[in-house]
């Protein structure tokens, strides 16, 4: 990633004094914040306490009981379900399809979430610490998407979160800037952002704030990234839409080219009016300590950093100090219990390792010698030997070693450890551990729900905190919908029952999920949902049921899905799907037991007999008006037949006697073609004999030229026969047998010619 501009590098400095300000603004709270985590979960002794038991010779144990509260109340945290309103704003009208979709996503959103435990942890870093940051960022859904979605989550470290002192609100929404700090190693850091200059970076010891620093033990170098979101104003174009939307002139571009890509046929909106504003626009600087590595203009209409504080309240120390925020955790006031009950503790334990067997008081006069072992080492059992008099002098008596009454233990030390446990109770509200114990001594359990109920409320302001907080991320979310789903697409939705579905947006015949940034108002509430009040309800309802026999018909015959979610058993939700069934069936069977009745009332037997009677006269009027029709139509056929009829008979007679006449003009014809086929035969038989004849007499001439042939040749063998006996006395006999082969070759040559 390269450098942002030179431009944006003129404000590192700025930036840096602020990022370091709400640091140091909140660095009490994250002291706070470590330090009661730290002894809720891991020890409640401190490294000074530690130094203190170590010099007393004193056992280092502990009897945390702090975690057990924040555990139970985590634990009904996670029954509960937050109650989601989405309504149209003051003044403006929503399609009310699309404000139940935008409801619907949002509880998927926080149900998705919480898939990775995040209102879990949430509320743990609020009962623990005192604080927590939320984060709403946007992703694509897979890595093969090209949709982006909204994400939300808990901040990797809130103590490393900062926001705007000047903030009043409780979510921090109002202030003008926050930032949020990510360690990370150098060599990672150079991997990622290999065009930053890591040379000029300090890498000093860890203070109270180090943009650069060497871990404790000094091996591995690390660098603070931060992601600083800044409010600022933009002078800028802004459209309205022929739909009546309004949005910047680049959201409107980018608003076209999206329309285009998705191929939807009906026209995009067009512009119809234009002006110049002043719109509120949250930018993004990345940076380190020397550099601003990035510049982002975001979608973000608020800041995408939200606070969830627990019991926090505003304060000023002293009349010239500044006003300071204190975030308190659900256990700050317990703290000094738990410490009271440890060191009662290590003092019991204290007593009981140092308690012995016996002790003794004795003359040193009196201990024989080889005999000094055995008292001092008092808690090993053996036999005590002793002197009586003074180097055996009877007049010198010594005293005898006697036993030392050892005194008891304070009873103060078993009283404290005692009585701190019912004083971290009530310090800490909670009163439905003990009243648990002896509710069969003489509690009733109706006593003991309320106690419950009481150790609910006292965690009511860190779920309120968690409500606020919550509210805000609604808000976020619901003005960033409309700006990323614009194309059509599938999002998923979550009823109120829990039952998860898709529905399709954007596209033609759907709902389109556009409307304006303050058209819709979200408020996120807590929903009934914890253990004991699910119990006090169901009581309230059967005690409502017993009271009045008309509310228990009610409940009985349409409230029973209500009276299945406040109770807790195993199989409750098939059974809420089973009573659905059942429901659906008692009212089918209702329905037609209805319809059986109303058929046997006589008022009404004798309407339908009346209305049968008059659908019998209508019947019949109409099938004698359908029989004169019919014999209307009969005749009329009749009539239509004869005249057929003679109109066949016409065109028979006349298709016989233009039968007649072609059969004659064939006849004609076929007794012309006879004659020219005679006189063809006639012609070609003449022609046939003429060549007969021509052919004997060629054959003829043939054969007299054969006989002529044959007889000259005969006359030249019988003239070279004699050649040949009256040469071969002469030796050139063999020139005559070369003659006779090529005259045999000539003649056979000719015989092949004559053929």
């Amino acid at each position: 990633m390269s450098v942002a501009a030179n431009r944006y590098q003129e404000e590192l400095k700025r930036i840096k004094k602020n990022v370091e300000q709400s640091y140091l603004y909140n660095k009490h709270n994250v002291d706070r914040w470590n330090k009661f985590r730290y002894a809720a979960f891991v020890s409640s002794i401190s490294d000074e306490d530690r130094k203190v038991l170590s010099l007393l010779k004193m056992p280092e144990l502990e009897f945390n009981g702090l975690e057990a509260y924040i555990s139970r109340l985590r634990g009904e945290f996670s029954k509960q379900e937050p109650s989601i309103v989405v309504r149209p704003g003051f003044g403006t009208q929503t399609d009310p399809q699309t404000v139940s979709i935008v409801e619907g996503h949002l509880r998927h959103l926080i149900a998705d979430a919480d898939k990775d435990s995040f209102s879990y942890d949430v509320y743990t870093d609020m009962l623990s610490g005192g604080f927590s940051v939320i984060k709403i960022y946007t992703d694509y859904a897979d890595e093969r998407s090209f949709d982006q979605v909204i994400k939300i989550e808990r901040t990797f470290d809130p103590t490393m979160c900062g926001f705007d002192p000047v903030s009043s609100k409780p979510h921090k929404g109002d202030g003008k800037y926050c930032c949020e700090c990510y360690p990370i190693t150098k060599d990672d850091f150079e991997q990622q952002y290999p065009g930053v200059d890591t040379s000029r970076m300090k890498f000093s010891k860890m203070g109270d704030f180090s943009w650069s620093y060497s871990n404790e033990m000094g091996s591995e170098k690390v660098i603070l990234l931060c992601d600083y979101y800044e409010k600022t104003k933009k002078r800028t174009k802004i459209v309205r839409l022929s739909n009546g939307a309004s949005m910047t002139s680049k959201e409107y571009q980018e608003f076209v080219d999206k329309w285009e890509l998705s191929q939807r046929i009906e026209q995009v909106p067009q512009i119809v009016d234009a002006r110049m504003s002043d719109i509120q626009v949250i930018v993004r600087y990345r940076l380190v300590e020397n550099t601003v590595i990035d510049y982002t203009e975001t979608d973000y209409n608020q800041l995408p950093l939200v606070l969830a504080r627990g019991n926090s309240l505003t304060l000023r120390k002293n009349e010239n100090g500044s006003i300071q925020e204190f975030h308190r955790p659900y256990i700050y006031h317990a703290m000094g219990v738990q410490k009271l009950k440890n060191m009662a503790g290590q003092s019991l334990a204290n007593e009981l390792e140092n308690m012995i067997k016996h002790k003794f008081i004795a003359p040193i006069e009196g201990i024989p010698d080889g005999e000094e072992e055995a008292y001092r080492d008092v808690q090993q059992a053996s036999v005590l030997f002793y002197r009586s008099y003074l180097d055996n002098d009877p007049n010198i008596p010594l005293q005898r070693p006697e036993p030392v009454v050892r005194p008891p233990m304070p009873p103060e030390i078993a009283q404290a450890f005692g009585m701190s446990d019912q004083a971290m109770q009530n310090i800490l509200g909670d009163f439905a551990a003990d009243l648990s114990r002896i509710g069969d001594a003489g509690l009733s359990g109706i006593a003991i729900q309320e106690s419950a109920t009481l150790s609910n409320a006292a965690a009511m302001p860190y779920i309120c905190g968690y409500l606020q907080a919550m509210t805000q991320v609604a808000s976020i979310i619901v003005d960033l919908i409309p700006k990323y789903y614009v194309t059509p697409r599938t999002i998923p939705t979550q009823g109120i029952d829990g039952k998860k579905s898709y529905v399709t947006i954007n596209s033609q015949g759907a709902p389109s999920i556009s409307y304006q940034s303050n058209s819709l108002k979200v408020e996120v509430e807590a929903g009934v949902n914890f253990s004991i009040q699910k119990s006090r309800a169901l009581q309230q309802i059967i005690a409502l049921m017993q009271a009045s026999p008309m509310f228990a018909q009610f409940m009985n015959s349409a409230g029973l899905e209500v009276l299945l979610d406040n109770i807790e058993i195993r199989g409750a939700d098939q059974l809420k799907a089973m009573v659905s069934q059942f429901m659906q069936q008692q009212q089918a069977h209702q329905q037609q037991s209805q319809q059986m009745q109303q058929q046997m009332n006589p008022v009404v037997v004798n309407a339908k007999l009346q209305q049968l009677e008059i659908q019998r006269k209508s019947a019949k009027d109409q099938s004698d008006a359908r029989l004169k029709a019919a014999e209307l139509g009969l005749k009329q056929r009749t009539i239509d037949n004869d005249t057929h009829r003679v109109a066949i008979d016409a065109a028979t007679a006349s298709a016989e006697i233009s039968t007649t006449t072609d059969r004659i003009d064939a006849e004609k014809e076929r007794a012309a073609v006879d004659l020219a086929i005679k006189a063809a035969d006639t012609t070609h038989s003449h022609q046939v004999d003429i060549a007969q004849q021509q052919f004997a007499l060629a054959q003829h001439h043939l054969d007299k030229s054969k006989h002529i042939y044959s007889v000259a040749r005969d006359a030249i063998n019988d003239a070279r026969d004699y050649a040949k006996q009256s040469m071969s006395s002469q030796g050139i006999s063999q020139d005559l047998e070369q003659d006779d082969a090529q005259d045999a070759e000539q003649d056979g040559a000719s015989d092949s010619e004559q053929t």
